[in-house]
């Protein structure tokens, strides 16, 4: 990414620009994937999936970050601009379902932010252009966890674990995917592959 440099440019040149309409679109994408993915936390909790239901909790706090960094940019000397948010990123009643529509939408949003940057450091935002540069480096991490949640979630990869854990309490079965836990009698939605423990505790690094 480049480094990030100040613009002399002033608000209202950039409310006729290109580059204004970008921001509206993107501040737009955020706050609908804010309000989605707090909708398929709740399908994932309803299906006893903690991990995607935490996944989908802290990437939706993230694309509300997103839109209120580009809310800033929103606001003219003498007016703010208003934005309506329509919600047509349909929500599956399935977690598998969600999480391939969020895989394509955040690969959507990754390309269309690369491009806006580059539209915006032509225009002589650079700051907006570093900022959408950044942007896409966050969605196509979003998505790069959304693919390794359904690659666990539909067990494409089963045949190369060697054990799984359960997340509740830590206990190891080894080696075939139990239907729930010995310990603690936690469902096979808690158990994860051995081999994916460091993304696995990535992810569940932070607070609920």
């Amino acid at each position: 990414m480049s480094k990030k440099t100040e613009t002399s440019v002033s608000s209202e040149t950039l409310a006729r620009s290109e580059t204004f309409e970008n921001v509206k679109a993107a501040f737009k994408d955020q706050m609908r994937a804010h309000a989605i993915y707090n909708l398929m936390a709740r399908i994932a909790e309803k299906e006893d999936n903690r991990l995607v239901r935490k996944i989908y909790r802290e990437t939706a706090k993230q694309e509300l970050t997103h839109a209120e960094v580009l809310g800033e940019f929103l606001q003219t000397e003498d007016r703010t601009s208003t934005v309506p948010v329509e919600c047509a990123f349909p929500v599956q009643n399935t977690t598998e379902g969600n999480l391939e529509g969020s895989i394509s939408a955040e690969h959507e949003d990754r390309d269309s932010y690369k491009k806006y940057a580059k539209i915006a450091r032509k225009e002589g935002f650079d700051e907006l252009g570093y900022i959408f540069e950044g942007l896409s480096e966050a969605e196509n991490y979003h998505g790069a966890r959304f693919d390794t949640l359904l690659r666990i979630l539909d067990r494409s990869f089963e045949e190369d674990a060697h054990g799984w854990r359960c997340l509740k309490c830590g206990w190891v079965s080894d080696p075939e995917r139990p239907s729930g836990c010995q310990v603690c009698e936690s469902g096979e939605n808690y158990f994860m592959p051995l081999g994916f423990e460091d993304a696995i505790n990535s992810m569940l690094s932070g607070k609920e």
